[in-house]
């Protein structure tokens, strides 16, 4: 593979990421931590119902089981579409 293809690939890579940062970061309280109809379930228990964070610190920081799923499909579509530019980039080269 020249220099030139690897440049290219690595400049649409970093496009990439960097569009898909800022989608995160648009993607705000799509889903909170709040129940449905406002207040917590328990009253005096303490829990302090609290909104997630906003953008990508709350992806970054999740602990949230949902939130870890959607990640990992999310980073299966990437790690295949990333594999497949890849062999295709190899395929060329040949």
């Amino acid at each position: 593979m020249s220099i030139n293809a690897q440049i290219a690939v690595t400049v649409l890579m970093g496009v990439f990421l960097v569009a898909v940062a800022t989608w995160l970061t648009r993607v705000e309280n799509w889903r909170s931590y709040t129940p449905v109809g406002g207040g917590s379930f328990i009253d005096n228990s303490g829990y302090v119902d609290e909104e997630k964070p906003a953008g990508i610190v709350r992806w970054l920081t999740t602990v949230d089981h949902k939130d870890i799923g959607i990640l990992y499909g999310l980073y299966g579509i990437f790690a295949f579409a990333v594999g497949g530019l890849m062999v295709t980039v190899m395929r060329l080269d040949l």
